[in-house]
């Protein structure tokens, strides 16, 4: 018999302190990654390309 696990489950909790950012600003982002050793990863745009430095964490 052999395990495959399922595809990761979606992240809670996601929030951006503040919610919006202005050129030049930061925002705080911190979300509760699911089960199993699931992480979370931050992009600097929507298609998932640029990776934010030190934006994975376990939590």
């Amino acid at each position: 018999m052999k395990f495959v696990p399922g595809p990761p489950q979606l992240p809670t909790n996601a929030v951006a302190t503040p919610p919006a950012v202005w050129p030049g600003s930061s925002s705080v982002l911190s979300a509760t990654p699911g089960e199993d050793g699931d992480t979370g990863e931050w992009f600097t745009d929507g298609c998932g390309v640029t990776l934010v430095p030190g934006g994975s964490r376990r939590r």
